[in-house]
């Protein structure tokens, strides 16, 4: 899966943020899956007030008993 979103706010740029997600998931078997997702987003507010850039990966594996 993939997800891409922003706002851009035409007043003013220190209001815009932007953001995009990817995702995979693999089936071993009916009841194991792997799984991992990765996205990153940028907020020009945080610029003055925050962390401006922001990164995560998630990996792992579901086993249903």
């Amino acid at each position: 899966g993939f997800n891409n979103a922003s706002l851009d706010n035409g007043t003013t740029a220190l209001n815009d943020w932007a953001s995009s997600q990817v995702g995979v998931k693999y089936n071993f078997s009916k009841r194991t899956i792997a799984y991992g997702y990765i996205g990153s987003s940028q907020d020009s507010l945080a610029a003055t007030t925050g962390i401006k850039d922001k990164s995560g990966t998630v990996i792992g594996i579901d086993h249903q008993f």
